[in-house]
């Protein structure tokens, strides 16, 4: 007993850490090991650890909020669920599997996306996809038909395998304990569903959920093929995926030719130095870029209030100013997420227009200076 209620402890205080290390853990912690507690008929185990961990979760953020640690708290946005909801999620999850870089060598498909998507900051993958070689285009699209061959071929196998377990024991006989996957279905199911209300098309959020999915996938999958003796099936499928994502996926993302954020970069960072200001609209990871890699000041213009931006008023005591074209044309998904916001930066820019001079031209727009004499 004392074991067991040291196990419980143990687990409240690790959920409660994962919570707070990323807020998704909920689900994990609220759901999928509260089912586990009760599929083996602890009760109790499973009313304290909820509680347990509602409780010290709540208290640890009250305790920040109120010691101002946290200067903004705000909840998650959500929104509604359509088919389209469905749709988005399909192709960030899938993205999270297998690499499908290559279908942006196609045009047509770079506009599906864009409509499908249009708040989402597609301008990094697009950029990728408009400089992939059309052969490999053409080789990852074969490789991923293949991969998808198989992966169709061992779900309608293992289904078989399901299908007839009940008429045929003898043969397909199944180890026991497979009903711990109803735990690892309703830990899949729930990250998925909330992910439906808060950002479907987000692959970065999918990410976690790869642990129920593949759990999933070993038990509803791979189990019944090792009864079947056809190993050789999810292998083969292992290596087509390693040589799909390594070819055309982590493979192309070495070039620096065909980074987005690097590209944008370098004219800014070739010209600026350490006693210059640079003033971008873009997206919140080329800022963060731009930041990383500039030794001087960097003005997001997100970041400033309604007020900064009425104002117009920039750092005129540095040595110059530059400001990037994305300003002063602001990429379409950044209008339809921030409508509000976009409007107060239109309104900055134009302001500033008259006071800025074009100092160098790229693919991005360009860069202008403003002149802060007289």
């Amino acid at each position: 007993p004392d074991t067991k209620k040291r196990k419980v402890a143990l687990g409240i205080l690790f959920s409660v850490f994962a919570v707070l290390l990323h807020v998704m853990n909920a689900v994990p912690v609220f759901l999928a090991i509260p089912s586990f507690y009760v599929l083996h008929r602890r009760w109790k185990a499973a009313v304290v650890h909820v509680v347990g961990c509602g409780l010290i979760w709540a208290a640890t953020y009250w305790t920040f909020v109120h010691l101002g640690f946290l200067c903004r708290f705000e909840g998650e946005q959500f929104f509604g669920v359509g088919f389209g909801s469905f749709v988005k999620a399909a192709v960030a999850q899938s993205q999270c599997v297998v690499s499908g870089d290559f279908v942006l060598g196609f045009r047509s498909v770079r506009a599906f996306l864009t409509e499908l998507f249009a708040e989402r900051m597609l301008a990094e993958e697009f950029y990728l996809g408009e400089r992939l070689p059309r052969l490999l285009v053409l080789f990852s699209a074969g490789t991923f038909f293949i991969y998808l061959s198989l992966w169709i071929g061992a779900l309608f196998r293992a289904g078989w395998i399901w299908f007839n377990k009940v008429t045929n024991r003898e043969r397909f006989q199944l180890p026991d304990g497979v009903s711990i996957l109803w735990v690892v279905f309703l830990w899949f199911a729930g990250y998925a569903g909330l992910l439906l209300f808060i950002e479907p098309g987000n692959p970065e959020l999918w990410v976690m959920g790869l642990l129920p999915f593949w759990l999933l996938f070993c038990g509803l999958v791979l189990l019944p093929l090792t009864v079947d003796n056809r190993l050789w099936l999810p292998f083969l499928l292992l290596v087509v995926l390693l040589i799909h994502n390594g070819v055309g996926g982590i493979g192309v993302l070495g070039d620096p030719a065909k980074d987005y954020q690097q590209q944008k970069a370098k004219s800014v960072l070739a010209r600026a130095g350490s006693d210059d200001v640079v003033v971008t609209a873009g997206s919140p990871v080329f800022e963060r870029y731009l930041r990383y890699q500039f030794s001087g000041k960097v003005i997001y213009l997100y970041d400033l209030s309604e007020e900064q931006l009425s104002d117009a008023i920039l750092p005129v005591n540095s040595h110059n100013i530059y400001i990037l074209d994305d300003v002063f044309h602001q990429h379409r998904s950044l209008i339809t997420r921030f409508s509000e916001k976009t409007k107060q930066i239109e309104r900055f820019a134009e302001k500033v227009m008259p006071y800025v001079e074009k100092v160098a031209d790229d693919e991005f727009g360009g860069i202008y200076r403003l002149r802060t004499e007289g």
